[in-house]
């Protein structure tokens, strides 16, 4: 029998040709030999079996075509018996690709779960995706919401609505009689004396009929607050309001009342029934922690044109001045804008992209553009990394090459996210070195900044019910960020 041939039995008058999927290489074969996996025979009387070409692999032996590699797979190699998946966090949207080349990343706004996909998957309601190549879409923090698929960015609950939990779609308005500011979690009550509304910065805590207890909490630089006052019965704390109310005195007391100044008007000053005023105060050259008490004299409970009821407010702030952040916002705001200095302080958030403008100080952003998608990569991302020992988590950011000194950062781990539950495994003053037990990567320096990659040493386990969890927190002249 010739080659591409073969006599199966004794006594034949003539040769077979070998069938399709099959092929005779020698003389005087009494069987074909089925193509192996990775080649195929299309046609009779082959004398070779043809090698499956990039893009395209065959499973099995005995096959009369090779396959195209299906979307999400590809075939780098010629005789290939297989095809291989694109990693989660790429895809690849066409059949029979050569090269993980024609994988894509997953946009932000989107990701990929899995392995061998076609298409990236928009990031839910309640979700965002702040980076190219996610494998996964970060639920909204506690106090942030996102309204729609396919967002980038997580938005702040805005004064006056708060979000409890996790993952929201919407922020929830505050019941009657509570305040919050932006990015609140949870709504606190309004007591009698102080009517809350609008944009509030402080809400008392009213230790008797008269009396409240306020914290301003740390600034960097000014302090500027307010007081909404409105003739109401919450006011007066129960009963109905006066037809006029006059605020007829206000005197500032105590360590830092030199400091204090009224931006509002001065009294006397007269509410009808229903109407609010905004008392503003700011307090300016502070350094450290300090008190101070406001009297406000009205003429509630009085004869006409006499001294009533008194209302003491106490008020404790700390300020730790920053020259290198005066200096950081003197780059970026003109001298109108820094008058506002609410808007300007630390813990504010400007441009309205859910990083504060600490934030953008520390990993130096722009405070008064929305996070590109450079800058975004910038900031902390945590990382699962597939190690032979078992799975690692790592937190991965940038910084700029000169780090500000009054700066200092801390890399923690919690299985719980619990306060106090936090450990610190590497940490950083200024430009000094990392220090701590964790493993530190650092690359060459390139545009003025360097990028940083910062690994748990504890392995991940495969159950399902353990958890970990990776933060960074910065801190300036010694407060938390």
């Amino acid at each position: 029998a010739p080659i591409g041939k073969y006599v199966a039995e004794e006594g034949s008058s003539e040769a077979t040709l070998a069938p399709r999927g099959t092929f005779v290489d020698s003389v005087g074969a009494t069987a074909p030999t089925p193509a192996p996996p990775g080649r195929y025979v299309p046609g009779v009387g082959a004398t070779e079996a043809i090698v499956a070409g990039l893009g395209s692999y065959v499973p099995v032996e005995g096959a009369t075509s090779a396959t195209s590699a299906s979307e999400g797979y590809y075939v780098p190699e010629e005789g290939s018996s297989f095809q291989t998946p694109s990693p989660a966090g790429k895809y690849i949207p066409i059949s029979g690709a050569t090269s993980l080349d024609d994988a894509i990343d997953a946009p932000v706004g989107k990701f990929v779960a899995e392995e061998g996909s076609s298409e990236a998957t928009p990031a839910p309601p309640g979700s965002y995706v702040p980076n190219t190549g996610s494998s996964f879409a970060i639920l909204a923090s506690p106090g942030y919401f996102v309204p729609s698929a396919g967002s980038t960015v997580q938005s702040a609950a805005p004064p006056g609505y708060y979000v409890p939990a996790a993952g929201a779609t919407q922020a929830t308005v505050n019941p009657a009689g509570t305040w919050t500011g932006p990015a609140s979690v949870a709504p606190r009550a309004a007591s009698s004396g102080l009517k809350v509304d609008g944009d509030p910065i402080v809400g008392p805590r009213f230790e008797s009929d008269r009396s409240a207890i306020v914290d301003l909490g740390t600034w960097i630089s000014v302090v500027q607050f307010r007081l909404n006052v409105t003739n109401s019965a919450d006011f007066l704390g129960g009963g109905d309001p006066l037809t006029q109310l006059t605020l007829k005195s206000l005197e500032v007391s105590g360590e830092a009342a030199s400091l204090v100044r009224q931006l509002s008007d001065p009294l006397p000053l007269i509410l009808d029934e229903g109407e609010r005023e905004e008392l503003r105060f700011q307090i300016s050259e502070a350094n450290g922690a300090s008190s101070f008490q406001i009297s406000i004299l009205t003429d509630e409970e009085a004869a006409l044109g006499s001294d009533g009821k008194r209302f003491e407010f106490e008020f404790n702030f700390s300020v730790n001045q920053s020259a290198e952040y005066e200096a950081f916002l003197e780059t970026y705001f003109t001298e109108a804008e820094l008058l506002d200095v609410e808007s300007t302080r630390f813990l504010a958030d400007f441009d309205g992209d859910g990083i504060d403008n600490g934030m953008e100080f520390v990993f130096g952003t722009n405070p008064k553009d929305f996070a590109t998608s450079t800058e975004a990569v910038w900031l902390p991302r945590t990382l699962i990394l597939r190690e032979p020992e078992g799975d690692q988590l790592a937190l991965a950011f940038s910084l700029p090459v000169s780090t500000i000194g009054s700066i200092e950062l801390s890399i923690q781990v919690s299985d719980t996210v619990e306060e106090g539950t936090w450990a610190t495994i590497a940490s950083r003053e200024g430009n000094g070195e990392w220090v701590g037990d964790a493993v530190v990567e650092i690359d060459e320096p390139s545009d003025g900044r360097v990028s940083v990659l910062v690994k748990d040493l504890e392995r991940l386990s495969a159950e399902l019910d353990e958890k970990r969890f990776m933060r960074l927190e910065a801190r300036v002249n010694g407060d938390v960020l």
